[in-house]
């Protein structure tokens, strides 16, 4: 009889327990794991840089060793946090997209040396 008493107890212990963790497990989302290696234009190879990316609820955060980015894709918004360079920016997705094609097309032409000279025929990128 106090081993019937005793297995009840610790199916209904288990039990709660199972029904404590459900909303978290029905929720759901992902946990992505990587690690980049990023390679220089004469070759070589830069230290490797692990990243873990959680997605959850349409929303994304990608934590880097230097650099964490929050993309709320239902607010159209999106986080840069750089603790280490004190830097911050947030804003809207189109925003953070609209600077980075500018400042990538300025890189380019001042890496193939054209300056911002436009008569040598490079169009700015569409965003």
């Amino acid at each position: 009889m106090r081993g019937k008493v005793i297995e009840r107890v610790f199916v209904v212990a288990v039990l709660l327990v199972g029904l404590s963790l459900a909303p978290g497990i029905a929720r759901g989302g992902w946990i992505v794991e990587w690690t980049n290696t990023a390679i220089k234009p004469n070759g070589d190879r830069m230290t490797p840089e692990s990243a873990t990316m959680y997605i959850d609820r349409n929303r994304v955060r990608v934590e880097q060793p230097a650099v964490t980015t929050v993309i709320d894709y239902d607010k159209g918004l999106f986080t840069i946090l750089n603790p280490k360079q004190m830097f911050f920016w947030s804003g809207k997705t189109d925003e953070y997209l609209s600077e980075m094609v500018k400042d990538r097309a300025q890189a380019m032409r001042e890496r193939s040396g054209r300056g911002l000279a436009p008569d040598y025929g490079m169009r700015d990128i569409d965003e």
